[in-house]
C-alpha cells in the first residue's frame, strides 16, 4: 500500500496529466471503494448533504454506504451535476468508462513506484488504492470489523489481511 507522501505525489502526478483519473483515484483513496464500484456510480447515488455514496450491486453483491471524507465532498461538488441516472465518471465524449484509465498507470511508472518490484503482487496498481484506504484505517486504530464493513468484505477473513498493521 502506499505512504500517505507516496499516495499524495501520485494524485498530485495525476491531477497534471488526467482530472477524471485523479478523481478516481482520489475516491478510491478515501472511500475504499473499487474501480468497479465508482464506474457505476451515478449522481442519485450522492448525498452531499449527508456525506455518503450508495454502493450498489458490489462485488461482494451486499449494496452498503460509504462515506466521504472533505477532500471528496469538494471534489464532487466541483463537478457538473447532471441527471440523476447519468454516470458521474464519464470520458469527454460522454460514454461511461468502464476501467482506471491508462493514465493511472503512466504516473505510477512516471514515479517510479513500481520501480525495482519483480513480483506483480506487490505492485502499484488501481486496486492498491483500495488496499491503502483499508491500511490507513487499520494503522489509525480502527477495529477490523469497522473495515470490514467500510471495505464491503463478506467475509472477516478478507479484511484480516490487514491484521498485522494494527497496534493492538
Amino acid at each position: 500500500f502506499l505512504s500517505h507522501g507516496e499516495a499524495e505525489r501520485l494524485l498530485a502526478a495525476l491531477r497534471e496529466k488526467d482530472r477524471l483519473t485523479h478523481d478516481l483515484a482520489l475516491l478510491s483513496l478515501h472511500s475504499g471503494l473499487r474501480v468497479g464500484e465508482m464506474v457505476k456510480l451515478k449522481w442519485s447515488h450522492i448525498d452531499l448533504d449527508r456525506g455518503l455514496i450508495t454502493v450498489l450491486d458490489p462485488k461482494g453483491g451486499e449494496g452498503r454506504v460509504a462515506f466521504m471524507t472533505e477532500r471528496v465532498k469538494a471534489m464532487f461538488w466541483a463537478m457538473s451535476r447532471r441527471d440523476p441516472d447519468a454516470f458521474i465518471f464519464v470520458k469527454d465524449n460522454g460514454e461511461r468508462i468502464t476501467e482506471m484509465p491508462r493514465t493511472f498507470n503512466e504516473a505510477v511508472k512516471d514515479l517510479g513506484l513500481n520501480q525495482g518490484i519483480s513480483d506483480p503482487r506487490l505492485k502499484v496498481v488501481a486496486h492498491s488504492l483500495r488496499h491503502t484506504f483499508a491500511s490507513w484505517h487499520v494503522e489509525a486504530g480502527t477495529d477490523l470489523y469497522t473495515v470490514k464493513t467500510l471495505m464491503g468484505h463478506s467475509v472477516i477473513q478478507m479484511t484480516e489481511r490487514y491484521a498485522h498493521l494494527s497496534n493492538g
